[in-house]
């Protein structure tokens, strides 16, 4: 068994709900169009992104360690102006489920900064006219994928710059986020 693709396999197998203003709930699935409510909600500000700050390389982390990552996520969200939904991941049939946003108004630099800042393995993209996708910044997960999969995966040199910046700041002592 390879772990890498298994994990991926979690990754697609998720459903992304998202609570809508007025409290309903959709779902997002990789590979499937974006429901009309959150299209509708979206417009103008594309792409979307369903992106998490809890359990960094999927290394399970205390709740309240999550809780104080997702705050930090939310304030540098909005302090770049996005637009912000409560959001969750979960595996239907199992107990895990994991705190998210749904944002709006970043550009996917953006949304590649905070990921990686975060230490994320990948972030639910969703833009107009096109299936729901998963972007992908684990480097052993662009081998598993093609061009017409449901995965995408930012330029190398955005992830190579990120590491960098997070590596230097573990040998100063600091965690980047937590």
């Amino acid at each position: 068994m390879n772990a890498a693709a298994d994990l991926l396999d979690v990754y697609r197998a998720s459903h992304y709900q998202v609570r809508m203003p007025g409290g309903r709930r959709v779902t997002l699935r990789i590979g499937q169009p974006a429901p009309l409510a959150l299209i509708n909600w979206a417009d103008p500000d594309w792409p979307l992104a369903c992106i998490s700050a809890c359990n960094p390389q999927s290394e399970k982390l205390s709740a309240t360690h999550n809780r104080q990552r997702m705050r930090e996520l939310l304030g540098r969200v909005r302090s770049y102006q996005g637009r912000v939904l409560a959001a969750a991941g979960r595996i239907p049939g199992h107990e895990w489920r994991e705190s998210s946003l749904l944002v709006a108004a970043l550009t996917l630099d953006r949304i590649d900064t905070l990921a990686l800042d975060f230490d994320q393995n990948a972030v639910v993209v969703i833009r107009p006219g096109l299936r729901i996708r998963l972007r992908i910044y684990r480097r052993e997960w662009a081998s598993l994928s093609d061009p017409t999969s449901d995965l995408e995966a930012p330029d190398d040199s955005v992830i190579n710059t990120s590491q960098r910046a997070n590596q230097r700041e573990r040998s100063a002592g600091k965690s980047p986020n937590g």
